[in-house]
């Protein structure tokens, strides 16, 4: 559980990182951003992607796994 201070504003980027490098490495990144109630978690996922090769020059997609997190719908993506 993430709890999400509520001092945190539209469209803020957050990382949270272990600190440790490669297969020991965990991060998680919290995005917010108001959205169209009418986007599907798949339209959402597939423009991050976009966004992600357009704005990392090494993006690369390794997986992309359907999932749940608390019982709600979610995505994983693995990536270098």
């Amino acid at each position: 559980t993430l709890a999400v201070p509520p001092n945190w504003r539209r469209n803020a980027i957050v990382v949270f990182s272990n600190g440790q490098e490669g297969e020991q490495g965990a991060s998680v990144v919290v995005r917010r951003e108001t959205l169209d109630p009418r986007i599907t978690l798949q339209q959402y996922m597939d423009g991050l992607l976009v966004e992600l090769a357009r704005t990392l020059p090494d993006f690369a997609l390794i997986d992309r796994r359907s999932r749940t997190l608390g019982g709600e719908p979610a995505v994983g993506f693995l990536y270098t």
